[in-house]
């Protein structure tokens, strides 16, 4: 009977094992690919007004935006596909970065460089 439950002991563990590192996997697959991607300058003088739709693909770190263009100025960018883990207080002050400074070239969210470079990466794709 012992053996049994060391049996089922340890194919429980090895599940759990499995399982941690398949999520591991998932959780860091590719950001090393975010994490090199440049983000480039966008030059507003020649973005018309519109709607442009933009998105960058990096596994977990995928996602897909709306930018809007009035004046040559951005005034509005909108989530169509977030992240996955995506946090919406990063995406919100990433938002209001941008569309203050009227740039890319703003600071990354600090503990999220990834998801900055990614949602950054994807206005760029709008505007490119």
């Amino acid at each position: 009977m012992g053996k049994k439950i060391l049996k089922g002991v340890l194919i429980g563990l090895l599940v759990l094992a499995l399982i941690f590192g398949g999520l591991m996997t998932f959780v860091l697959l590719g950001k090393e690919k975010v994490m090199g991607t440049e983000i480039g300058t966008i030059d507003l003088s020649s973005v018309a007004d519109g709607v442009y739709e933009g998105s960058f693909s990096g596994y977990r770190w995928s996602n897909e935006v709306k930018v809007s263009v009035k004046d040559h100025q951005i005034i509005e960018v909108e989530v169509i596909k977030a992240q996955i883990f995506a946090k919406p207080e990063t995406i919100n002050k990433l938002t209001e970065e941008v569309i203050g400074a009227q740039s890319l070239q703003v600071d990354s969210v600090s503990s999220a460089t990834a998801d900055s470079k990614a949602f950054l990466k994807a206005i760029e794709n709008a505007l490119s």
